[in-house]
């Protein structure tokens, strides 16, 4: 019993020495995030939130709400229709593709294409001054994780879609002629 406690203080001592040696690089990887945050638009960085939150609560709390859509709400919202609107002949053709699945299942290829496209309108909105955190993130942390798992996610989507198909197919399909018959009688 001794030996075995021994073994396992030896083990966690390892593990601790481990995760401290290695604590470091896990930073290193946060400082280009860290790099990119600090570029945030001044109006949409935490504190200055904070600070707006704090100096118009003075004036009452019922008033919060209101300024503060105005504030920033609204604005962050005009920004991303803007922003669709611009994107919009690839969010429809995005829609377009989705729908085209419903009724003839997907390839990989045309899986690849769709998450591609749908990347591409993440990056579009992470551009938006309002939406520069989600930039960042979508830039360090998601955009890396998206390469490395793009294909897994093209698999995923596939099998998705020929399950959609499937219940298209075997149960909408099914009702839709049903109905289309009780309606000729």
């Amino acid at each position: 019993p001794l030996k075995g406690a021994a073994n396992h203080v030896k083990n966690l001592h390892s593990t601790f020495v481990g995760l401290f040696r290695d604590l470091p690089k896990a930073f290193k990887v946060l400082k280009p995030l860290q790099k990119c945050l600090e570029k945030t638009p001044v109006k949409y960085r935490l504190e200055s939130i904070i600070k707006w939150l704090a100096d118009h609560s003075k004036k009452g709390i019922h008033t919060v709400p209101g300024d503060f859509v105005k504030t920033y709400v609204t604005p962050a919202v005009d920004q991303l229709t803007k922003s669709i609107k611009q994107g919009g002949k690839e969010a429809r053709q995005f829609a377009a593709s989705v729908l085209k699945t419903i009724h003839k299942g997907l390839n990989r290829t045309q899986a690849g294409a769709m998450a591609d496209l749908a990347w591409k309108q993440f990056v579009r909105i992470g551009k938006i001054p309002a939406f520069h955190p989600f930039g960042c993130l979508l830039t360090h942390v998601l955009g890396p994780a998206f390469k490395g798992l793009r294909n897994k996610i093209i698999d995923l989507v596939v099998e998705l879609a020929l399950k959609v198909k499937s219940f298209w197919n075997r149960d909408v399909m099914k009702a839709v002629n049903w109905i289309s018959v009780r309606m000729q009688q």
